[in-house]
């Protein structure tokens, strides 16, 4: 999402994800600032887990650093937010369960899945990039975490719409038979 300010883009940026966690919890995001150029962190509830309704005990944490860059985008505006990496981390009882991971700066630069709570629990399950709304929608259909709106179907859809019409990287592509 771009704005005509660091900041307005910021907030074009977090709006959809605070909409989107809206799903599952009241927690909001703490942010890092809007100094162009700089990375920052976002962070869910401060990083502290966040516990989701519904009967499994699943808690989760989400994270991603962004930074604010200038962009010559003359219709949305010269400012635009560049995610350089997130963890999104569902948790339970007995610790992390599992987590998708993207941060290209470190040793595993690809998209992966880790399966703390198996008999692989530092292998590296490779994914594409995953969006928050991707993994939220994945808590509530497959893990039963219980959605604390009524209309959670259509906010993960228009926000994952509004994500995948301004994100820079493609879209996975299934493989043909």
């Amino acid at each position: 999402m771009a704005g005509r300010q660091p900041s307005l883009a910021f907030d074009k940026y977090v709006e959809p994800l605070q909409r989107t966690v809206s799903c599952v919890t009241d927690a909001v995001f703490s942010h890092g600032g809007y100094s162009a150029g700089k990375a920052h962190a976002l962070t869910l509830a401060r990083g502290v887990p966040v516990p989701l309704a519904g009967k499994r005990g699943l808690s989760i944490v989400v994270s991603q650093n962004y930074e604010i860059v200038q962009v010559q985008d003359k219709v949305r505006g010269p400012w635009k937010i560049h995610t350089l990496e997130y963890i999104y981390t569902l948790r339970n009882s007995d610790g992390p369960l599992l987590a998708y991971h993207w941060h290209p700066t470190r040793r595993v630069v690809t998209p992966h899945l880790h399966l703390y709570q198996s008999e692989f629990p530092k292998c590296h399950f490779p994914t594409g990039r995953m969006s928050l709304e991707e993994v939220l929608r994945m808590t509530i259909e497959d893990l039963e975490v219980k959605p604390i709106r009524k209309d959670w179907e259509a906010v993960l859809r228009v926000c994952q719409d509004a994500h995948e019409q301004y994100r820079t990287w493609p879209t996975s592509t299934p493989v043909q038979s």
